[in-house]
């Protein structure tokens, strides 16, 4: 049986980079980083994560230029502005991320994601909300990734950002 350990301390979303340094140091390595902000585009009727570079212009996630190092993006992040940091997914590191969306409110699917961790061995944390569970692993995805909206699970290993909390999921035997 499975268990797992919430963060009775979570507070939605300023501190959803508090806890940094339990981000695996192999990501933190990497200048793949940009620092984000709740934002609710036109035509929207809910906020959506939107990466910035440190000095408050728009980042993207096709353009290594608007890209930073993880302790610049948490520096910003730190003076305040932002809402978190984010990892940007590219064809040129070996790592992929999957977003569970809403996870805890389904006790089956919280058990299948928590059985995922533990078998590839990867890092899984606490979304900004709380409520769904961010994987990173190595490897590439089928074209690079996926999308389903109607089962909330997006899987992508390029051209997206993940946001990052530090907030580990801990998963018990």
């Amino acid at each position: 049986m499975i268990s797992v350990t919430t963060d009775p301390a979570y507070v939605h979303p300023t501190t959803s980079a508090a806890n940094a340094s339990a981000i695996p140091a192999e990501l933190r390595e990497r200048a793949q980083w940009v620092s984000w902000r709740y934002e609710t585009p036109k035509g929207r009727s809910k906020p959506t994560k939107i990466p910035y570079r440190t000095n408050g212009q728009k980042a993207a996630s096709d353009d290594a230029s608007s890209w930073t190092t993880f302790d610049d993006a948490l520096a910003a992040y730190r003076r305040g502005g932002f809402d978190g940091i984010g990892y940007v997914f590219s064809a040129e590191d070996p790592y992929f991320g999957v977003d569970l969306d809403n996870i805890t409110n389904d006790p089956q699917r919280l058990v299948w994601a928590l059985e995922i961790v533990q078998r590839f061995d990867s890092y899984a944390e606490w979304s900004p909300s709380g409520n769904g569970i961010h994987i990173i692993g190595r490897g590439r995805l089928p074209g690079g990734g996926r999308n389903d909206q109607e089962r909330g699970v997006e899987a992508y290993d390029r051209g997206r950002f993940f946001t990052f909390t530090g907030r580990v999921v801990e998963v018990a035997p």
